[in-house]
């Protein structure tokens, strides 16, 4: 029992400070806004990624996995740094850490009704984060429709129209995945 405990605090430790860092991440990114935003996130990963180094043989990704997870990365947080300059920073988090948020609640709540309907978990949550996403641009929550409203001082009723064929895309690209599985797990049968 000892030994797992044992076993048990690095992880700790670790999940710890990776939310500590998380915090940080807007304070830093604000006070750092003279530095080029491509520029930061290329610091950011590269000192982030440090820790892994001398782990890299044991990595039993393929090449082109590796490439689009930094990718992926590198993107993501560019766009944040991007809108903690351009956005309130107060709005620009609340879309960053609710995202996130609601995946984490709503998925052990809502995984049942998947199962019950016929999906397996890769098609479950690929059609939720599809769903969520559009949820952030219709209102009544809208949570991007709040932030450009506060970003270019134009109604929120007047981007929500301008947001309706996005939405409209939105729906379709949703209902045609929870329709046919095989959009998101044709991956997992290579």
């Amino acid at each position: 029992m000892q030994a797992e405990e044992a076993a048990r605090r690095p992880s700790t430790f670790y999940a710890l400070g990776a939310i500590a860092l998380w915090a940080a991440l807007a304070s830093l990114g604000i006070s750092l806004s003279h530095v080029p935003p491509f520029l930061l996130t290329g610091i950011a990963l590269l000192i982030g990624s440090v820790p892994a180094w001398p782990l890299y043989r044991q990595w039993k990704v393929s090449a082109s996995t590796l490439a689009l997870g930094v990718y992926g990365l590198f993107g993501y947080h560019f766009l944040l740094f991007i809108a903690l300059r351009l956005a309130p920073p107060v709005e620009a988090n609340l879309v960053n850490y609710l995202w996130p948020l609601f995946i984490v609640v709503l998925a052990p709540l809502l995984w049942p009704l998947g199962k019950a309907v016929g999906m397996d978990q890769v098609h479950f949550c690929i059609f939720m984060i599809t769903t969520l996403g559009l949820g952030f641009i219709t209102p009544p929550f809208g949570l991007n429709l709040f932030v450009m409203s506060g970003l270019t001082r134009v109604p929120i009723a007047a981007i929500a129209l301008r947001a309706l064929p996005f939405a409209l895309v939105m729906v379709a690209v949703s209902a045609l995945i929870g329709f046919v599985p095989g959009i998101s797990t044709f991956m997992l049968k290579n």
